[in-house]
């Protein structure tokens, strides 16, 4: 027997452990398809500043006198079909797949290309070591710019790679060129003495300058890549805040929200501690919506839900459910305050005050007025979660919720709009509650309250007089 239970405990935490992985899978693949849909937009952005900046470049060239201006026309309306042609293929791809990468070996190869041969128009023939001695590689500067749009790591390593792979590429087939001049050996600097005459000389190759230029490309290609990589953690990390913090916002004040989001365990683990439970509902509300239509209903109780979820949070409450036409509020959750039960009769008189602004409203517009009756009571309950792995809530049981909920119903047969039960008085008294809060609150005696052996001695507000 024991053994049965031993391997049925096993299972049950074998299927909790895979509910809870399967759930953080769903969040990461929807965070990964969120991702990719930024990547494509970045790469739209992209493609569409390096085609605008590349337009108006050979615009300009257009216009400029003739002759050598038409190697750099050709370039550019290379570079330029090439940024639409991506510009194409980002608005119109949903899923990118590799595109993007082949993309980036184009543009690093046409790099190499306007690296390795000349000017063909040039007045006078240039050699192939030429191409090394200019700025040729800043360029590569452009690209690893736009695959960063991305938002892609690997993108921006690829460009990385693409552009060192060119160099090395560029450097391995002009050093092989005839009648060109070199260092001794890949890492031997020449002697001070030769270095004017050696560099100077249009067929020289300057070996050391190429590999610094790449060495250069490389480590910023690292770092944009290792810089997106940590915006993507922190747009990951700030997700899973936002999300936390939305799911204490439905239940919490803002100011409890912002103490309760500085907490590593913000609810807690489950523990019993006193606190103080309101209960609000709408009288008559079954009849009301019998005459209505289901479009009036819903607005009815949206408005109702606001108005009285605005009063709670601004009593420092916590808005455990909503459930049709009542809510539940509770005071002193997740930490026991020095005026919970004060707070709970100072909500309860504020949502009738505020219903009596909202009947106003409702009385000028032509509708109906409405009544609700609050149930309070103050004692002992259970807090924490409750629920399965994939859909859980934080929230407070016990007796002293189930007697708040009594205590609602009481007021139809009492015709009150409030009843407290004397445990909360007691403490509200405690708590220096204010006059007005206690005011009219009359002593009915102790109550036989459904589903309780014991009486309960209640205090019901006495009807305003007409």
């Amino acid at each position: 027997m024991l053994s049965f239970q031993v391997r049925r405990r096993e299972a049950a935490a074998d299927e909790s452990w895979r509910e809870e992985k399967a759930t953080g899978v769903r969040a990461r693949l929807r965070l990964r398809a969120a991702f990719r849909e930024e990547e494509r937009r970045g790469l739209v952005i992209a493609a569409t500043a390096r085609s605008a900046i590349i337009a108006v470049l050979t615009i300009w060239l257009w216009f400029a006198p003739a002759g050598g201006h038409l190697y750099d026309l050709a370039v550019g309306a290379v570079f330029l079909a090439l940024g639409l042609l991506q510009l194409v293929v980002y608005l119109r791809t949903r899923t990118l797949g590799w595109a993007p990468f082949a993309f980036v070996i184009a543009d690093a190869a046409m790099l190499g290309l306007v690296i390795a041969v000349p000017n063909p128009f040039a007045s006078t023939p240039l050699p192939a070591p030429i191409g090394l001695r200019e700025a040729g590689l800043i360029n590569a500067f452009i690209l690893l710019v736009q695959v960063s749009f991305s938002f892609r790591p690997l993108l921006v390593l690829w460009a990385g790679g693409a552009v060192v792979a060119v160099a090395v590429g560029l450097l391995l087939w002009i050093e092989r060129q005839p009648g060109v001049l070199r260092d001794p050996g890949w890492w031997q600097a020449p002697a001070w003495q030769e270095m004017p005459a050696r560099y100077f000389d249009p067929m020289y190759v300057p070996v050391g300058k190429t590999l610094y230029e790449t060495i250069v490309v490389a480590g910023v290609a690292l770092g944009l890549a290792l810089l997106v990589w940590r915006s993507r953690r922190l747009v990951a990390d700030r997700a899973a805040a936002e999300r936390a913090r939305g799911n204490l916002a439905r239940y919490f004040s803002p100011r409890m929200v912002d103490s309760l989001e500085r907490r590593d365990e913000p609810m807690g683990h489950v523990r019993r501690q006193n606190v103080a439970v309101l209960f609000a509902d709408i009288v008559g509300f079954t009849g009301l919506a019998e005459t209505i239509a289901p479009e009036e209903t819903m607005s009815l109780l949206r408005a109702f839900h606001a108005r009285m979820e605005t009063v709670v949070f601004e009593h420092g409450g916590a808005l455990e459910r909503l459930a049709g036409d009542s809510l539940m509020a509770s005071f002193g959750v997740p930490d026991a305050g020095p005026r919970d039960g004060a707070s709970a009769l100072a909500c309860a008189r504020a949502m009738l005050v505020a219903l009596d602004g909202w009947n106003a409203a409702r009385s000028k517009a032509g509708y109906p007025p409405i009544a609700i009756g609050i149930g309070l009571h103050y004692g002992p309950a259970v807090l924490g979660d409750i629920g399965s792995r994939r859909s859980m809530a934080f929230t407070v049981i016990g007796d002293t919720v189930n007697l708040a909920s009594r205590l609602q119903g009481m007021t139809r047969d009492l015709g009150t709009t409030l009843c407290v039960s004397e445990a909360l008085m007691m403490r509200a008294r405690t708590d220096g509650a204010a006059a007005e809060d206690l005011e009219g609150l009359v002593d009915r005696g102790e109550l036989t309250v459904r589903g309780r052996e014991q009486p309960v001695r209640v205090f019901a507000l006495e009807p305003v007089a007409p």
